[in-house]
């Protein structure tokens, strides 16, 4: 075999090898595509600034909760894994909301979302580092949400709100129909009510403002 047949040859092979190591990698990142997040962007979305609505799980057990996380408007519900609980919500868990999950180190909250992308889950997160390198908002452990309020989504998206005056015309009148009500610190409206904009001071390219109607007097 003359040198060059053996260099071309050597180059194929290499080649080959490539595919192979690039093929493997797209299948262990398909079986472990949840993503995680760090303790600043969990920061970021707890205080009002998260890009969708999403669960906030906390998959520690119960004995280990002295403190969680969360903020009077983003609150955390416990489904311990170890213990099975949260293999039995699994079923209860909607589809259509982001999820993210927390632990004290981060290995059961990888765990945990490899168990919900396994069956069917799309839209997870996990808190890299855990609580222990957590640097956000917290609370006392015995203000995690009730079980019973669960599949509530109590972390919502980061919006803007305008009070529309009674002296608006043309084609922001006929928003005067929108709607509101106030729960727990939060303003919810009908999901028809809302609009999007470009931008706004608070750099996100995309926001939901919420236009409410004035109250009557």
């Amino acid at each position: 075999m003359s040198p060059l047949m053996y260099g071309r040859k050597s180059e194929s092979y290499g080649t080959a090898s490539r595919k192979i190591v690039l093929l493997l990698l797209l299948i262990v990142h398909s079986l472990y595509s949840y993503e995680a997040v760090n303790s600043e962007t969990l920061s970021q979305w707890i205080t009002g600034g998260a890009p969708f609505d999403f669960l906030l799980i906390d998959v520690r057990e119960s004995y280990e909760l002295t403190t969680i996380i969360g903020s009077d408007s983003c609150g955390a519900y416990n489904f311990p894994l170890n213990s099975g609980i949260f293999d039995e919500k699994i079923g209860s868990f909607p589809y259509d909301t982001a999820i993210v999950i927390y632990c004290a180190s981060g290995s059961r909250s990888s765990t945990a979302c490899s168990k919900l992308q396994s069956a069917g889950f799309s839209k997870l997160y996990h808190l890299k580092g855990g609580i222990y390198q957590f640097q956000g908002p917290t609370l006392p452990g015995n203000l995690s949400r009730s079980v019973s309020d669960f599949p509530e989504v109590f972390c919502d998206q980061a919006t803007s709100v305008f009070t529309l005056k009674n002296n608006i015309t043309g084609h922001a009148a006929r928003k005067q129909n929108l709607h509101s009500f106030n729960l727990q610190g939060r303003s919810c409206v009908n999901p028809s009510a809302g609009i999007t904009i470009n931008s706004d001071r608070t750099g996100l390219s995309h926001r939901t403002v919420l236009l409410i109607r004035p109250p009557q007097r």
